[in-house]
């Protein structure tokens, strides 16, 4: 009996953090999925790159251009980016070219995004370690 009353209690509690999480103001329903291909590149290698943009789990348009920004360095301190112009390809996904340069030999490439849709706003750096 004391057994079932420990499961019930956990489960309580399970379902009390998910009850109290929005209304902490916890709103996790944009996401933004960065695409490179994993390959090795040289100078001159044009680097296609897709940003998908998801709220709520459906591919979703921003409402301007100014509400997503795509740029790419070449040293983790993002020191002198190159922005990537995106053109909207589709529904929510995005896509944009990069042109490898003398500076990027032997150097990892770090893309960094911002990406706004309505309330939410996601941004990250991430890096493809497949230069040559």
């Amino acid at each position: 009996m004391k057994r079932h009353i420990v499961i019930a209690l956990g489960l309580g509690f399970v379902l009390m953090a998910g009850l109290i999480s929005p209304a902490a103001g916890e709103n996790d329903s944009l996401h933004v999925i960065l695409t490179v291909e994993d390959r090795d590149y040289g100078v001159g290698d044009t680097v296609t790159v897709q940003m998908r943009i998801y709220q709520s789990g459906i591919l979703t348009d921003a409402a301007s251009a100014s509400d997503i920004f795509l740029s790419v360095a070449n040293n983790h301190n993002l020191n002198n980016p190159t922005n990537v112009t995106l053109s909207n390809s589709g529904t929510g996904i995005y896509t944009g070219t990069y042109t490898v340069g003398l500076g990027d030999e032997d150097r990892n490439l770090y893309f960094f995004y911002e990406v706004t849709v309505g309330n939410d706003h996601e941004e990250i750096t991430s890096h493809n370690d497949a230069l040559v």
